[in-house]
């Protein structure tokens, strides 16, 4: 079948941007002195959620002109952060060690709480507003603000001697292209074999498009662990909900604000606090995740998936 030929292929390409970005962030990181968790919450936070970004962006726009995509957009920020934090956490939790100290714990994975408080808290009324978007980009702005100023970014660059950006650049850029096209490759093919198939619009939104939309973190996640960066994956899982929720949802409903559905407020928005607290109560436990808790964490995607798809 051409459809899903195009979807492995799609699949291949997300391998191989992966590793062109890991490279070439871990030679800014180690030229600068750059810590993996500022690369990881940062600069590869931003490239592995453009899909997702784009998609709130033609979707609200779409919005604007009389189309409905609330559903769509909602559910594939939810449904990628679920992918985020329970399948690909899981995975590479699995096969690698992810851990996290004090300090990380307490200001990413509160963030992390606190991007999905704020979507519980403002969709609540049945709205995303455009005041509501403000908030989600002030909160962000703050944040990364934050990291900035904490990881004294800019003295790192006036101390080091100059590197030579072009090679770095090139390969970033090709990176991220091929994980954009890769990830739409896939996706557009996925749902076109849903659609035939006879799965609904609403399963899409939540499960497909927002699986489909995870897959550069577990790409880059996957090749992590092959160059032993596997912190730089946590990070990056960690600062994607964050970025999904308070950028992404942030941008699109300034364009065009959304309709939050009842069941989204009563069920997925509370579930994604439950797992996202369930996982920070495991790294707390060792400042680590342990195999048994990642596997958990897979389990509970399956379950998650399990009762959406019973609720169709």
């Amino acid at each position: 079948m051409y459809e899903l030929l195009i979807l492995l292929i799609g699949l291949a390409g997300l391998m191989l941007g992966a590793e062109l970005i890991i490279k070439a962030a871990l030679t800014i990181a180690e030229h600068y002195k750059i810590s993996h968790a500022f690369i990881g919450l940062t600069l590869l936070t931003l490239g592995t959620n453009l899909p997702e970004l784009v998609i709130s962006v033609t979707g609200s726009i779409q919005r604007s002109m009389g189309t409905e995509t609330s559903g769509l957009i909602i559910g594939d920020s939810i449904g990628s952060c679920f992918g985020q934090i329970c399948i690909t956490m899981g995975v590479v939790g699995m096969f690698g060690v992810l851990t996290l100290t004090k300090r990380e714990l307490s200001r990413d994975g509160v963030m992390m709480l606190v991007s999905v408080a704020l979507l519980f808290l403002t969709g609540l009324d049945g709205t995303l507003s455009r005041t509501d978007g403000l908030i989600f980009i002030g909160a962000y702005a703050v944040y990364f603000f934050l990291l900035y100023r904490e990881e004294e970014v800019h003295q790192k660059f006036k101390s080091a001697p100059p590197l030579y950006f072009t090679r770095t650049i090139l390969s970033i850029s090709a990176g991220f292209a091929i994980l954009i096209l890769s990830s739409y490759a896939v996706l557009n093919n996925a749902l076109y074999l849903a659609d035939m198939w006879g799965i609904s619009q609403s399963f899409i939104g939540i499960v497909l498009i927002g699986l489909g939309t995870s897959l550069p973190e577990l790409a880059l996640s996957w090749s992590s662990i092959r160059k032993r960066a596997v912190n730089l994956s946590v990070f990056n899982l960690i600062g994607s909900n964050i970025f999904d929720i308070l950028f992404t949802l942030g941008v699109g409903s300034l364009i065009s604000s959304f309709t939050v559905s009842e069941a989204l407020v009563r069920f997925d928005i509370p579930a994604l606090f439950f797992v996202s607290l369930l996982v920070l109560l495991f790294f707390r436990r060792h400042m680590q995740l342990k195999k048994n808790e990642a596997f958990v964490l897979i389990m509970l995607y399956v379950l998650y998936i399990g009762v959406k798809i019973y609720s169709l």
